[in-house]
């Protein structure tokens, strides 16, 4: 589904060749080792006319990732503390190592679990970021997962605030 040969077709006479490009991607699902691939070439008016050929074909390491806060912002009334999750995927295609940071803008204080997390190819995972706060206002929080010389962050916001309550009073309809 992801390859494709150009041309698609070729027009031969007795004994001559072509060359035919194969061009295949993105391979995301592929994890780093050798395949074997085969080609079969068959004429579309004499079946009997047929050749085929493997090569190997090396799918090299690498790494890549992404980080997400779930939920992007939250506003919270009457309390100090909120929880955000931090989802970290692995978009590269080895089992990758990464070294998670969390921060908070002045006045807050983020808590993580773990400080590293081993993902496997393709895979996320989801860590559980509790944040304290020392008062009412406006808070960022920045999430960074790194292996090596990738890395990626997000950026969450809380704002914290006091309840307001507004009171209904009844409404009276004179004729």
């Amino acid at each position: 589904e992801t390859a494709q040969f150009s041309p698609g077709s070729v027009s031969l006479g007795a004994g001559a060749s072509q060359n035919v490009q194969l061009t295949a991607g993105p391979l995301d699902f592929a994890v780093t080792q050798y395949y074997l691939i085969g080609v079969l070439a068959e004429s579309q008016s004499n079946p009997a006319v047929a050749a085929q050929d493997t090569r190997s074909l090396e799918i090299e390491a690498y790494e890549a990732v992404s980080v997400a806060w779930r939920p992007p912002s939250q506003v919270v009334s009457g309390a100090l503390e909120a929880a955000f999750t931090l989802d970290v995927t692995n978009l590269g295609n080895i089992p990758t190592n990464y070294g998670i940071e969390v921060t908070g803008s002045t006045g807050a204080v983020v808590n993580v679990a773990v400080p590293a997390v081993v993902i496997p190819p393709q895979g996320t995972v989801s860590l559980l970021v509790n944040v304290t706060v020392s008062g009412d206002g406006g808070y960022t929080l920045t999430g960074t997962a790194m292996a090596g010389s990738i890395q990626d962050s997000a950026v969450a916001s809380l704002t914290v605030g006091e309840v307001t309550y507004l009171q209904h009073l009844p409404t009276i309809i004179k004729d």
